[in-house]
């Protein structure tokens, strides 16, 4: 193909690749404007989470205390248990327990005891706390069971156990449990925001989304994708595209050497004998 041709293909794919990405990026807003407008996607909730060291405490007016249970002939710490004024509630050990460490920081990789109230600041927190949305709870990660928590119980993280104790403000201690998997499908719920707490930052959210082998595999990540449809990749290619067209104009105006010889024209004889 001949300079001209070269420049000519060069332009209309440089032309044609910006109209795509420029048609795929304005049509790429609008649907995300939409998703985010009609309320298919869900709002973007913040959790204000405080975090106590302590092992026993006074919170409005009850006694909140943690103290560990531990084997009888080892001395090792087996479980902890929560009490609540009268009421107390058992779990197990999810990890290392750093005997080195003071009060509850030595069970900090696995057990965490948290005031949380929706809000972005600590102000708006302290506003929902006075409002009485706020709530006390201790969060427990432990290994999937039947896993060896050194092996296959730490690389099985979607099967993590996760055990939250809500402790009310009339004393009792309400239970539930969930699995990494389960609080993964809601990113914006309190129990996932508190539980993020006790796992290892290699798993939470702000890795995960920054990782790109993990990227597409976060959920609010994947619900953009979806809302975007076809533009995405449009975009992608024609950028690809619009590369290829601008190399072939750079090539275009490459100036090839003249003559039968390598040397400006100059035929080189083979040396004689």
């Amino acid at each position: 193909m001949s300079q001209r041709g070269v420049r000519q293909a060069g332009l209309a794919l440089t032309i044609l690749s910006a109209a795509v990405f420029l048609t795929a990026v304005g049509s790429m807003a609008f649907r995300l404007r939409a998703h985010y407008t009609s309320g298919q996607a869900p709002p973007n909730q913040l959790w204000w989470l405080q975090r106590t060291a302590h092992l026993e405490q006074r919170v409005d007016g009850r006694l909140l205390r943690v103290e560990p249970i531990r084997d009888e002939e080892t001395g090792a710490t087996t479980a902890l248990r929560v009490v609540w004024g009268e009421a107390s509630a058992v779990v197990p050990v999810g990890g290392a327990v750093v005997e080195e460490l003071p009060d509850l920081r030595r069970y900090s990789s696995w057990f965490a005891l948290l005031r949380t109230a929706p809000g972005a600041t600590e102000e708006e927190a302290k506003a929902a706390e006075r409002e009485g949305r706020s709530t006390l709870l201790a969060v427990v990660r432990t290994p999937p069971p039947g896993f060896d928590p050194k092996t296959w119980g730490a690389a099985r993280y979607k099967d993590w156990r996760y055990i939250f104790l809500t402790l009310t403000p009339d004393g009792a201690i309400e239970r539930s449990e969930a699995t990494y998997r389960q609080l993964a499908a809601e990113p914006r719920s309190m129990h996932f925001a508190a539980a993020m707490q006790v796992t290892p930052g290699l798993f939470t959210p702000g890795m995960r989304s920054a990782s790109p082998l993990t990227y597409p595999n976060y959920k609010p990540v994947r619900d953009d994708l979806r809302a975007m449809g076809w533009t995405w990749p449009a975009a992608g290619v024609s950028v690809l595209t619009l590369i290829a067209g601008g190399l072939l104009l750079a090539s275009a105006g490459v100036r090839r050497p003249e003559g039968r010889g390598a040397l400006g024209g100059v035929d080189i004889e083979p040396a004689r004998a």
